[in-house]
């Protein structure tokens, strides 16, 4: 009491969830502040907080039709898929025609890179032919997936793979003939991205 005056409340917090008012029971109750995690946006005005969720990161770019061929130099290797991509729908990424898609995101996330591609070897048959998912320039190992063609005929592959982006990561859609040096046409492919 100050004056003769004493001041008490009667807060009380619901056992329900996580209270923002803490330690109802002191004299001095905090109130707690919101922080926004990985996908939540958090805005307040005079009398109200408003939560809702923030749109999450998706990105794609496709090739359909492509004939120009992807050069192999050296059988086994991995290099970027030749050919004009058009850029599809994205929020939090920056696709480009070059195929390549680069995250815009602040935060460190882990992401699903999918990619399926239907290709072709130049003029050999008999070929193992490989596509991957590369970040940064990089294969990702553990998305590697083959098929054995013959110059006749086209086949499908598809691979996915989890891989953490940073801000300015890209991701782009490698692939390679394990047979030989003869190029191959990545005729149609999707890379997408979702988290």
């Amino acid at each position: 009491a100050q004056n003769g005056v004493e001041i008490k409340h009667n807060f009380a917090a619901d056992s329900t969830g996580s209270p923002l008012l803490l330690n109802v029971t002191d004299a001095t109750p905090d109130i707690a502040s919101l922080v926004a995690g990985t996908g939540i946006s958090v805005t307040s005005t005079s009398n109200y907080v408003t939560i809702a969720r923030t749109a999450a990161p998706y990105a794609q770019v496709h090739i359909q039709g492509n004939s120009t061929a992807t050069t192999i130099s050296t059988a086994g290797t991995a290099v970027k898929a030749a050919g004009t991509f058009t850029v599809g729908i994205e929020s939090s990424f920056t696709g480009d025609t070059t195929g390549k898609i680069v995250y815009n995101g602040t935060e460190t996330t882990v992401f699903q890179i999918r990619a399926t591609v239907t290709m072709s070897p130049d003029t050999a048959n008999n070929q193992d032919l490989a596509i991957y998912i590369a970040k940064n320039g990089t294969v990702e190992a553990g998305s590697k997936i083959v098929r054995k063609v013959d110059a006749a005929e086209t086949a499908n592959c598809s691979t996915f793979f989890n891989v953490s982006l940073a801000q300015n990561d890209y991701v782009e859609l490698y692939v390679a003939n394990d047979t030989s040096t003869d190029d191959l046409v990545v005729i149609d492919s999707i890379l997408g991205i979702s988290s």
